[in-house]
């Protein structure tokens, strides 16, 4: 029996899709209790399909499935995987979603030939950070940002994509204090086991933007996981070299910076991406990652405090 979840889906009409509505195409990946598949549907749109076997899963994973499939039914963005559809049929839980033939950020690096040319590192990170920057507007903590999560679409845009460990904050709760994520674009402040907002997510987009302007390599990789922490919450790694330009070097600078306070905002990140290389002089740069702190009315600083 099909039963229809009803979220308020912006990227596609809630009950639009079922089994009997699309043609499986082959196997992307396998996991305890999950698949995820390539389909095609009556429209011969190709999508992907994340389906979940809830005999196989807990309370708490099932939850944690339907948190993701809300949130991104959410979200309606170029540079964020579009959702189309969640449902539930023989105790399958299908999250239908667009399909990106690209591939992922990190096999795209791993394959490459050649290293990016500076204006193409520029093209695929002002598409994450669009995104990202979308999210932390609308108070969302991706918290898992790294080159396996984004995707490459159609046009080689890219999208950030994986929101199972994803967040909504609220102004009452603008901090988060649960350790998820990647290890090697862990921030500081989760290494530490204090509370992070959205420099958390910063400081993994200046990892990230490290990681694609060297093809793959990471600013703190380590032979083990102490040593890579000691690093992190140190800040100890080699500057990205001057070759990638100005514009990139200062993004990793700026991002990958101990106190998050002293960290831009990830749209201040985007509007440096969007200055020509010529016109990048380091006052501008400085002037452009200067770092914003939220005020109240009366001018005093925002405080931050809340868990999850």
């Amino acid at each position: 029996m099909t039963q229809p979840i009803r979220m308020g889906a912006t990227g596609g009409g809630v009950g639009a899709l079922r089994s009997d509505d699309f043609e499986y195409l082959e196997v992307l990946g396998r996991g305890v209790g999950g698949t995820c598949r390539k389909i095609k549907d009556s429209a011969d749109r190709v999508l992907v399909v994340k389906q979940i076997e809830l005999s196989y899963v807990t309370n708490s994973e099932f939850d944690d499935a339907m948190s993701e499939a809300e949130l991104l039914s959410s979200l309606q963005h170029p540079n964020v995987v579009k959702f189309h559809e969640c449902f539930i049929e023989d105790e399958m839980l299908n999250i239908v979603m667009e399909w990106a033939p690209g591939g992922t950020l990190k096999e795209l690096l791993a394959g490459a030939l050649v290293p990016f040319e500076r204006k193409e590192a520029k093209w695929v990170m002002r598409n994450i950070t669009s995104g990202l920057a979308y999210l932390h507007d609308h108070m969302v903590l991706h918290r898992d940002l790294k080159s396996q999560n984004i995707l490459i679409g159609d046009g080689g845009v890219a999208k950030l994509a994986d929101f199972g460990v994803s967040k909504r904050l609220s102004s009452a709760q603008p901090l988060a204090s649960t350790v998820v994520g990647t290890p090697l674009y862990l921030s500081p402040e989760l290494c530490n086991g204090q509370p992070y907002g959205t420099k958390s997510d910063v400081w993994a987009l200046g990892c990230l933007t490290y990681e694609v302007c060297t093809m793959g390599r990471l600013p703190f990789m380590a032979s083990n996981q102490g040593a890579m922490v000691r690093k992190i919450t140190h800040g100890e790694y080699s500057p990205l070299p001057q070759q990638h330009g100005a514009a990139l070097c200062a993004i990793v600078a700026a991002c990958i910076v101990l106190d998050p306070q002293q960290r831009p905002e990830a749209r201040q990140v985007l509007s440096l991406l969007d200055i020509e290389e010529e016109a990048a002089d380091p006052g501008t740069l400085r002037l452009a990652l200067a770092p914003q702190h939220p005020q109240h009315p009366n001018g005093e600083e925002e405080p931050g405090g809340g868990e999850g």
